[in-house]
C-alpha cells in the first residue's frame, strides 16, 4: 500500500489477554487440514486454554475430532449459494448461533460466508474480524463477487502476509489501521529436526527408493499447474548431472490427469531415473530431512507458502519463485534463493548452487533457517497475535 503499512503493534501477548468466558465464533468452509482449517483449530484451542469459549461453524473434515478434543463446540454449516434468498437464510442461521452461544466476536475465514456473517454480527452488536488469505477473482458471477466483497467489511482484517495486505490496500482502498499482518504458523514441535528419528528416515527412503550418493531435491504440493512442477522438470532437464535426484510429493486421485501430464514430460526429457512423482506423503518432516534442498517453483504467487516455512524449520535451504509470500519467508542468499517465476534456467542454476554447498555453509543455513522460523512463523506466535487482536477489539 503506497505510503501506508498495515498495523503491526500487537503489543499484547497471550499472558496479557483477558478472554475468560468470552465466546468467539469462527466461520469457515470445512475442517480439512489446509491452511484455513489448521489455523482455525489452532486458534480455537489457544482460546480455550485462555479460558475463552470457542464455537466453530463449518462443514466437516479430518480436523473436527481435534477441534472437539481441544474444547471447541462445532455447529454444522453448509456453503450458501450466492443468491439473496440463500444469503438471507444463512444470515438468520448465523444470528441464531450468535444468540444461542452468547458470541462476542465473529471471526470469518471464508469469503463465501462473509456477507451473511457480517450482517448477523452487526445486527447482534458483535465485533467482527476476517482473515484473508486470497483476493483472487472468484469463479462466480456478479452476485458472488458482490457478496465476497463483504469479506473486507469486518471491523478488523487479518492478512496472512504482507503480500495479501498490499493486495487489500490496492484493490479495496482500506485504511491501514483496519489491517494487521499475522502470518500463518506451523507446528514447530512437529517440524523439528530433533524430533525425527532415524527409523522414520530409513522407512521413507526405502519407500521412495532414493538413490544412494545423490543430492536430493524435494518438491511438495498439489500437482496443479500453478505450483510450477513443469518448470522444475524443465530445470532438471537442463542439469546434465546424474548425482541430482528430484522427488515430487503430492497429488491424489483428483489430480490423476495432472500426474499423467507430468509423467509424460518426465518421459519426454528422459528423466525417468532422475525425477520421480511419489504421491502424497503423510510424514513431511521426515521427507524434508531426506532432502538437501527444497524447490518451490510456483507460477502463481502464493499468499503465504507453507512449504517454504516447513522446509526451513527443518533446516533445509529453499529455492523458490520470487513472488508472493516467499519474499517474506525466504531471505534471498541467506536462507535460500529466489528466482524469477517460470525461468527454468535460473531455477536450474540456483538448484546447482544449493546442491554444491559445502558442509559448513549448509550447517550455517540450517541454523539460521530454524532460528528464524522459530522466532517468526510458529503456531504459538500466530495464536498469541490473534488472541491479542481479539482482546484489543473487545477492550475497545
Amino acid at each position: 500500500m503506497p505510503g501506508t503499512s498495515p498495523s503491526r503493534d500487537l503489543i499484547l501477548r497471550s499472558e496479557d489477554t483477558d478472554l475468560q468466558g468470552v465466546c468467539v465464533l469462527q466461520i469457515l468452509d470445512d475442517l480439512e487440514p489446509h491452511g484455513v482449517g489448521r489455523s482455525a483449530v489452532d486458534v480455537a484451542k489457544a482460546l480455550v486454554q485462555k479460558g475463552g469459549r470457542s464455537v466453530i461453524a463449518s462443514g466437516t473434515g479430518s480436523l473436527l475430532a481435534e477441534a472437539l478434543v481441544g474444547g471447541s463446540l462445532h455447529e454444522p454449516l453448509s456453503l450458501p449459494r450466492p443468491n439473496p434468498l440463500s444469503m438471507r437464510l444463512m444470515q438468520r442461521r448465523i444470528a441464531r448461533l450468535i444468540a444461542a452461544h452468547d458470541v462476542k466476536l465473529v471471526h470469518v475465514r471464508s469469503p463465501a460466508f462473509a456477507w451473511p456473517a457480517m450482517r448477523a454480527a452487526k445486527a447482534a452488536g458483535c465485533h467482527s474480524v476476517s482473515t484473508i488469505s486470497d483476493l483472487g477473482p472468484p469463479d462466480g458471477g456478479f452476485l458472488a463477487r458482490r457478496y465476497e466483497r463483504a469479506f473486507t467489511d469486518a471491523d478488523h482484517i487479518i492478512a496472512i502476509s504482507d503480500f495479501i495486505a498490499e493486495q487489500i490496500g490496492t484493490e479495496r482502498h482500506l485504511s491501514p489501521d483496519r489491517i494487521s499482518v499475522i502470518h500463518r504458523g506451523i507446528d514447530l514441535a512437529r517440524f523439528n529436526p530433533a524430533a525425527v528419528k532415524a527409523q522414520r528416515l530409513i522407512q521413507l527412503s526405502r519407500r521412495y527408493s532414493l538413490p544412494d550418493g545423490c543430492t536430493i531435491i524435494l518438491a511438495a504440493g498439489s500437482l496443479l499447474p500453478r505450483n510450477g512442477f513443469e518448470i522444475l522438470i524443465e530445470a532438471m532437464a537442463r542439469i546434465k548431472r546424474d548425482d541430482l535426484f528430484c522427488l515430487i510429493l503430492g497429488g491424489g486421485p483428483a489430480e490423476s490427469q495432472q500426474a499423467a501430464q507430468l509423467e509424460a514430460l518426465i518421459e519426454k526429457h528422459k528423466l525417468g531415473g532422475r525425477v520421480r512423482l511419489a504421491g502424497y506423503c503423510e510424514d513431511m518432516p521426515a521427507a524434508y530431512m531426506l532432502a538437501d534442498v527444497v524447490a518451490v517453483p510456483s507460477i502463481q504467487p502464493e499468499a503465504f507458502g507453507r512449504v517454504c516455512v516447513e522446509a526451513q524449520a527443518m533446516g533445509r535451504p529453499v529455492v523458490a519463485s520470487r513472488h508472493g509470500g516467499a519474499r517474506e519467508t525466504v531471505l534471498d542468499g541467506e536462507t535460500g534463493w529466489l528466482v524469477d517465476p517460470g525461468d527454468a534456467g535460473a531455477l536450474a542454476e540456483a538448484l546447482l548452487h544449493a546442491a554444491d554447498l559445502e558442509t559448513e555453509a549448509r550447517l550455517a543455513i540450517a541454523m539460521k533457517t530454524r532460528s528464524r522460523m522459530v522466532n517468526r512463523f510458529g503456531r504459538d506466535e500466530m495464536c498469541q497475535q490473534v488472541l491479542a487482536r481479539y482482546q484489543r477489539m473487545l477492550a475497545a
